[in-house]
């Protein structure tokens, strides 16, 4: 039985193994002029996901070990004509591969979900690779391709 909760910092160490899982993978989606223009994300950046407080990490657990998380936060974004509105960003998902298509994705996003609707955020947003397979999930969720941004190596 999945179990999600908020993360503690006495989860540092498995939310750091498994963004290192999802670096690796998120590797391979990249075009070779890419791969390595990212790292795993260091343990004092991952320290103020946990407890800072425009954001939070929901962690999935299954007989006793972490299989998989999601880190939210809330920003101001401008929109045409000027306009600030609050979105809330889903800023990483990732399940590992023996757990997924078992809803533990949609279970982490439903904390995220409810957080972004209690603090009066006007809309949601993610970015993702267009190669990412997860996209489907994403538009199950509700969300749509917003804008394309395209990028070239010097």
């Amino acid at each position: 039985m999945t179990s999600v909760r908020q993360a503690v910092i006495a989860d540092l160490d498995a939310l750091l193994e498994l963004d290192r899982l999802s670096w690796q993978e998120r590797q391979q989606m990249l075009a070779p002029t890419y791969r390595h223009t990212e790292a795993p994300m260091p343990a004092d950046v991952m320290r103020e996901r946990i407890r800072g407080d425009g954001f939070r990490t929901f962690v999935a657990e299954d007989g006793g070990q972490m299989v998989g998380y999601l880190i939210a936060k809330i920003v101001a974004v401008t929109v045409p004509c000027d306009r600030t509105e609050r979105e809330g960003r889903i800023c990483d998902v990732f399940v590992i591969p023996d757990c997924r298509h078992r809803g533990i994705a949609s279970s982490l996003y439903a904390p995220a979900t409810a957080w972004f609707g209690s603090a009066g955020c006007d809309c949601e947003g993610l970015t993702v690779y267009s190669n990412n397979p997860a996209s489907d999930l994403y538009e199950k969720w509700g969300f749509a391709a917003f804008s394309i941004n395209m990028r070239k190596r010097r």
